[in-house]
């Protein structure tokens, strides 16, 4: 709704406007998928959600195996449920595997894809607040902290909801300047895709 009356001009001008925080994000997400190796680290959620995205792919269902059996070398389901999280991310690692083909590392490169807009939505938002300065060293200190480098570089859905809250933290402050209706579909918008990504 809010998108429709964007064009290549008006793309342009953003990006000419915002190309320090795109120089920043494009260049420390290089350094994140280089230098942190990916892992599965909490084993049992991480594994879950790739399942879901799995079953997403191959079924259109959002379920996950408990128990199975092997017969004939083959694993047969036994028992499936349907999983009680929100589905948002592993909707989107489905659609990761529409594009790429199922991998379990697929999970990985999602999150490193959410990265660049991480920073940008960081960039901008302390841009807006503080200046330009303000927002290159918020976006550098946003990738300074460890814990932020390990979820981006996980299977989890912690750093996708963090995206998701710092998305609706940005047009809430959009609306609260702006007031416009556009502006109040993108924090509805944001903060119904924020409710199904984390159950807490």
């Amino acid at each position: 709704y809010a998108a429709r009356n964007v064009r290549w001009r008006t793309l342009t001008a953003w990006a000419r406007e915002n190309w320090p925080g795109l120089v920043v994000a494009l260049t420390v997400t290089v350094v994140a998928g280089l230098a942190v190796e990916p892992a599965l680290r909490m084993l049992s959620d991480e594994a879950i959600l790739v399942g879901i995205s799995k079953n997403l792919f191959a079924s259109s269902s959002p379920t996950f195996t408990v128990s199975g059996k092997n017969y004939y070398g083959s694993y047969w389901d036994v028992d499936v449920v349907i999983d009680q999280r929100p589905p948002l991310f592993p909707f989107a690692l489905s659609l990761v595997h529409a594009l790429v083909g199922y991998s379990h590392a697929n999970a990985f490169l999602l999150n490193l894809l959410v990265l660049p807009a991480f920073l940008l939505v960081t960039y901008r938002l302390a841009k807006s607040l503080g200046g330009e300065t303000f927002g290159l060293v918020a976006s550098l200190l946003v990738v300074a902290h460890p814990i932020v480098l390990i979820a981006v570089r996980s299977g989890g859905f912690d750093f996708f909801a963090a995206f998701f809250a710092l998305l609706v933290v940005k047009s809430l402050l959009d609306f609260a300047r702006g007031g416009r209706p556009a502006q109040l579909a993108i924090l509805w918008m944001n903060l119904c895709l924020f409710a199904e990504v984390r159950y807490e």
